[in-house]
């Protein structure tokens, strides 16, 4: 034991005695992985093995789809409070007095699920003597879907720039997503003045029938007291503009 008195031995001895110390240190300073947070250890700190470890589990199930946003076509229109319309409100730009008894009507894109309760147009003038006055709803091939309530003395009693509005007799839920006309008839004494995009036929007679020849713009010609079954298209010069709620 005389040898511990040397100071080289006692400093020998304490070097030692740190060194221990540290290692129980480090041995009770082991982090778990449950202290680790996720993400919290970048890749370029694993080793190569850790690395090649790692697996990728299998992808789990989709969820449930979220609700379908408005199509591009009416989105403006169901901004604005409507379901579709045949053409925007603010590009009308004159008017016409149509032939009693006509039907005309303009394609519009509707949605599956879309539920329309009424269709509307603009009266610049309202008529008088009516006897016919109604909307309806006219699917791509042309058949009857659904109509409105005939009622011409909406048409008469309109104040000038205003909107006539009719229920249809049932309300109408688009079955499949696709094209399909909003269509008026019209007929009495003297008809009302009724607001429209155009109205040149030596250029929208061609300009309404699309190069694949889908019929923009529809007409069934004149003489009608109620909407066809199956409507068929004469061709027109009018652009038309009825809305849908």
């Amino acid at each position: 034991m005389s040898g511990l008195k040397h100071p080289a031995t006692i400093i020998a001895l304490i070097a030692l005695f740190v060194a221990l110390g540290s290692g129980a240190a480090l041995a009770d300073g082991l982090v778990s992985g449950r202290q680790i947070a996720n993400h919290s250890i970048p890749e370029w700190k694993l080793t190569p093995r850790a690395i090649k470890s790692l697996r990728v589990g299998a992808r789990g199930q989709a969820g449930p789809e979220g609700p379908a946003g408005p199509s591009a076509a009416n989105a403006l229109a169901q901004a604005s409070g409507l379901v579709a319309w045949t053409s925007d409100p603010a590009l009308m730009s004159t008017s016409i007095v149509d032939s009693s008894g006509s039907i005309h009507g303009a394609a519009v894109w509707l949605d599956q699920g879309d539920k329309i309760s009424s269709l509307a147009e603009l009266v610049v003038a309202h008529g008088s003597q009516m006897k016919h006055g109604a909307f309806a709803i006219y699917d791509a091939n042309l058949h009857l879907v659904a109509r409105t309530v005939d009622k011409p003395s909406a048409f008469q009693i309109a104040p000038p720039h205003s909107w006539v509005r009719l229920s249809l007799t049932t309300r109408y839920t688009i079955p499949v997503s696709g094209r399909y006309y909003f269509v008026d008839l019209l007929a009495g004494s003297k008809l009302p003045r009724i607001g429209i995009l155009a109205r040149n036929a030596a250029v929208l007679t061609g300009a309404n029938v699309l190069p694949t020849g889908v019929p923009r713009g529809i007409s069934a010609g004149h003489g009608f007291s109620a909407f066809p079954s199956t409507l068929t298209n004469k061709g027109t010069g009018l652009t038309r503009c009825i809305l849908a709620r």
